[in-house]
């Protein structure tokens, strides 16, 4: 029943978001975005600039129906179609837009989604892969990474962005190959995971005052107000979606702050 299925993933999506909108609206430092109306941040993801994010989810939810009936043997083909299209965005080859729209472009984005779907359809195959060779997988990754660390000292333009195009997707293999088949997670990272929506909303209320409390100093101070923040978005974040869900319950808290 896809109507109500849908209903149910953009009501969870959307109603926690729309909430600390008009929060961040309200409460938080204005985002320098002043050729859009209320409506049109609310609308872009661009209350605060970081819900980009629901933006192009939203659309990747609305694409699961379509996403869903590709045959699973042209599937390689699309994702393959698509990796091409990121590719000529995020090098520039096809066009140069502004850093507003370039990540909030669904197209750009489809290639991530459509490479989780199809890990998602194989998965049993590709762990048992992994779980016999995983030391291999790890070490060709790992000498990747490092091979196209290198190769960005002194690049730029064109190079740099192919460079980093690669090694974004290499990172990712690296944390699914140390990670799939292994012992299960920890309890507090299940905890995290259900309330990582929620982190995510609710995070740069914290870290922004700490970085306005910190001043960007070069060098070592510069390490020291990045992790600042970085811990104060987690532990603030999380601290939230704990007091959230004892005051209202899991499913109120759910519904509501992610």
């Amino acid at each position: 029943d896809w109507p109500s299925a849908m209903g149910r993933r953009l009501t969870r999506l959307l109603v926690p978001y729309l909430l600390f909108s008009i929060l961040a609206l309200l409460f938080h430092p204005r985002e320098d975005i002043d050729d859009l109306t209320i409506l049109g941040k609310l609308f872009f993801g661009a209350a605060l600039g970081e819900y980009y994010y629901i933006f192009v989810i939203f659309w990747m939810i609305l694409a699961v129906p379509l996403v869903e009936r590709i045959p699973r043997a042209v599937f390689p083909a699309i994702v393959g179609l698509s990796l091409a299209v990121q590719w000529g965005f995020d090098t520039g080859s096809f066009a140069t837009i502004s850093p507003f729209w370039a990540i909030r472009n669904p197209v750009r984005w489809m290639a991530t989604f459509l490479i989780g779907w199809w890990v998602f359809q194989h998965r049993a195959a590709i762990r048992r892969v992994i779980e016999v060779r995983r030391a291999a997988c790890l070490g060709v990754l790992g000498a990747i990474w490092v091979g196209l660390a290198v190769g960005m000292v002194g690049a730029d333009g064109f190079s740099l962005a192919n460079l980093q195009w690669l090694q974004i997707y290499t990172s990712l293999g690296i944390i699914y190959a140390a990670s799939a088949g292994g012992a299960p997670a920890p309890r507090i990272v299940h905890w995290l995971s259900e309330v990582s929506y929620s982190i995510y909303l609710s995070h740069l209320f914290f870290v922004d005052p700490i970085l306005r409390a910190i001043p960007r100093l070069p060098g070592g101070a510069a390490v020291f107000s990045t992790v600042a923040a970085w811990l104060g978005g987690l532990v603030g974040g999380a601290s939230f979606a704990a007091a959230a869900r004892f005051i209202l319950g899991e499913r109120r808290a759910r519904a509501y702050f992610g």
